[in-house]
């Protein structure tokens, strides 16, 4: 569950440059959060499968 760890990391690191950043667009680092989250969550599925077989 290594992948798991890092997405919540990610939003971490995310969420202190939001605060930093406020007056910015935040729609593409909303964007690039979800692609992120949805790229470890495969991984994390895909490391598990292989564990089970």
């Amino acid at each position: 569950m290594y992948y798991t760890q890092k997405v919540q990391y990610n939003y971490l690191e995310y969420r202190l440059y939001y605060q930093k950043e406020q007056k910015k667009t935040v729609a593409s680092l909303e964007g690039l959060l979800l692609f992120k989250t949805l790229l470890y969550c495969y991984l994390d599925l895909m490391s598990f499968c292989m564990t089970e077989y």
